[in-house]
């Protein structure tokens, strides 16, 4: 019997020393979960201020840009604080900021999707980067060209005709350099203004590869619709303005 009481006891106080010990492993963990950000909302946008978080992670190459399904994914994430801390750790390392120190984010309630026909186009992911949105798009066979590829990049953060300028002469020079050339289209649409950007990366005997860079913007976001055509001589023509003002974007 009383064997029997003190394997009893010895049993408890294993089982307790086993609770005491898991609280003092997971408590640290708990606390450094807990409010690692702040989001706000202020006059000139959502701002994020990163706070009780350490950086915990070696110096990496690693690209500073998050993954989002989609546009409600982004939002949700943001405003439910589910990043990861290696999420924040990219956030703090490469994302710009304001006179305050706090991230500059999206504007959250003013989200914009890229559309072709004035129909949503497919995005398979978003990526917020540390100055634009850049949409993963699955065009398959809408864009009624053969050899004609699409990406869509969102200028966050770049509003009035000064800062749009300026986005539009920095993004064509990165990619034209010294020797490239490029025909100018400009035209507007509705409300949005359209310039197009055409030149022609390689040429082959058999085929020439031609870039478009098409900016539309308005006075509340600026898209960028980037194209690369591969063109044969068997081809009869070339992708026109017409074709090009079936893409925008809309508020969602």
């Amino acid at each position: 019997m009383l064997k029997n009481k003190t394997s009893q006891s010895v049993f408890a106080f294993i089982k307790k020393l086993s609770v005491f010990l898991l609280l003092i492993f997971i408590l640290p963990f708990a606390c450094c979960t807990q409010e690692v950000y702040e989001l706000k909302k202020t006059d000139e946008g959502y701002r994020l201020t990163i706070k009780g978080y350490k950086d915990k992670f070696e110096p990496c190459y690693c690209p500073g840009w998050i993954h989002f399904s989609s546009l409600d994914d982004m939002r949700m994430s943001f405003i439910n604080k589910s990043f990861t801390l290696k999420e924040l750790y990219l956030i703090e390392r490469d994302f710009l900021e304001d006179n305050n120190g706090d991230k500059i984010i999206v504007d959250l309630d003013n989200l914009y999707q890229p559309t072709m026909n004035d129909k949503p186009l497919t995005v398979t992911g978003i990526y917020h980067t540390p100055a634009r949105l850049e949409f993963s798009v699955d065009l398959g066979d809408e864009l009624g060209y053969d050899g004609l590829y699409g990406s869509v990049r969102y200028a966050i953060n770049v509003k009035g005709e000064s800062a749009i300028r300026n986005l539009i002469a920095d993004t064509m020079n990165s990619l034209l350099g010294d020797e490239l050339q490029a025909e100018k289209t400009c035209i507007e649409v509705a409300d949005k203004k359209y310039e197009l950007y055409q030149y022609v990366v390689l040429e082959y005997t058999e085929y020439s590869l031609i870039n478009y860079e098409l900016f539309v913007y308005d006075q509340e976001a600026v898209f960028v619709f980037h194209f690369q055509f591969k063109y044969t001589a068997e081809m009869e023509d070339l992708p026109n303005m017409e074709f090009f003002k079936l893409f925008s974007y809309k508020k969602c």
